[in-house]
């Protein structure tokens, strides 16, 4: 039997895509794997047959479909996501089993590769953050965060979603490894942090982190190539890009003053925006304010010297994925990993 990595990602196409970029990698270093992909399909994250044909560039990749899942809860979007995303991920467990069984009939299991978010806060204090004023979390290897920036579902420590994000975390640290999609380079405070054991529980050993990025993928169509020659008519650092991803959701008053704001502003820019009619929600950014911000970007001191840390990030980006930088190194070890399992 063949030796096969199962990618089990998130609902929604993006996720799927940055499943395939990791399966092509992996492929790259190790042509003798074979790659499942495990598709599901439930709504709104509904990923068609022909999306996935589009997305297939190896033979050696497989996508395995599992059933939708019917959802008895109603959700309001995007404030319940991580409600939705956790109880679809309870709901699909059969499904997961049956298919992990089946590919074990044909194929050796080297791994599963699964795909999620997490945040781990619960030993930083013991009280709901919703009840906690002007409190700021203390995130190993990052600044400490404001808890009103913190998700939805992690505001009150007695909810099933917070317990869930809780065993999540617990889970994440007994795995045999954490594949970044981000470079040594960008994350190396927090990558620090991990490995000296500040994000795991006393007496527990962190598992490793392969950091194999920046893993993006190649897009060939008539859009992005028009996107790339007008971005190359440009004068150099004179576009502002905006992008929240499938998931930046805004409300039609929020996305009208931003577009007020870009208008104004007399700055070159590029927006990806999902327009989506739903109901107005306080923490309202006006579009006086989104201009100030936009002209000390492109104007001020300060402004200059984060446009020139974007451009070193850029540099060193390309530089990890060389042969012998950072991010090819990982993936060659990432790739030992796999096939050493099942060694004795």
């Amino acid at each position: 039997m063949k030796d096969t990595v199962v990618l089990y990602p998130c609902p929604g196409r993006g996720h799927l895509v940055a499943m395939v970029e990791l399966a092509n990698h992996l492929l790259n270093q190790n042509p003798s794997f074979s790659i499942t992909i495990i598709v599901t399909s439930t709504p709104p994250f509904q990923v068609s047959i022909s999306d996935v044909a589009e997305l297939r560039t190896n033979s050696s990749i497989t996508f395995h479909h599992v059933p939708p899942i019917t959802l008895t809860k109603t959700y309001s979007f995007p404030a319940h996501l991580p409600n939705l995303f956790y109880d679809l991920a309870e709901s699909s467990n059969p499904n997961l089993h049956e298919a992990l069984t089946n590919i074990s009939k044909t194929s050796i299991v080297k791994a599963l590769v699964i795909d999620f978010f997490n945040t781990t806060i619960h030993k930083n204090t013991t009280s709901s953050l919703k009840d906690l004023v002007d409190f700021h979390i203390d995130v190993p290897g990052l600044p400490p965060v404001p808890s009103s920036a913190m998700p939805i579902g992690l505001m009150d420590r007695t909810t099933e979603l917070y317990d869930c994000f809780i065993k999540t975390s617990t889970y994440l640290a007994k795995c045999d490894g954490v594949i970044v999609n981000s470079f040594e380079f960008l994350e190396k405070k927090a990558l620090d942090a991990i490995r000296k054991g500040d994000c795991t529980l006393a007496g527990e050993k962190p598992p490793p982190v392969y950091c194999i990025g920046p893993v993006l993928e190649n897009a060939k169509d008539d859009e992005h190539d028009y996107i790339i020659k007008w971005l190359d008519s440009q004068p150099s650092q004179s576009v502002l890009f905006l992008c929240f991803g499938s998931m930046g959701v805004f409300s039609s008053k929020q996305l009208s003053e931003m577009a007020v704001a870009l208008e104004t502003s007399n700055i070159r820019f590029l927006w990806v925006a999902l327009w989506v009619a739903e109901s107005e929600k306080d923490g309202l950014v006006s579009a006086s304010e989104l201009e100030q911000r936009v002209a000390e970007l492109f104007q001020s001191e300060k402004g200059k010297e984060v446009r020139e840390r974007v451009m070193v990030m850029r540099d060193e980006a390309a530089v990890a994925i060389k042969d012998g930088g950072s991010s090819d190194i990982a993936l060659k070890k990432l790739i030992e990993s796999l096939e050493r399992v099942g060694r004795f």
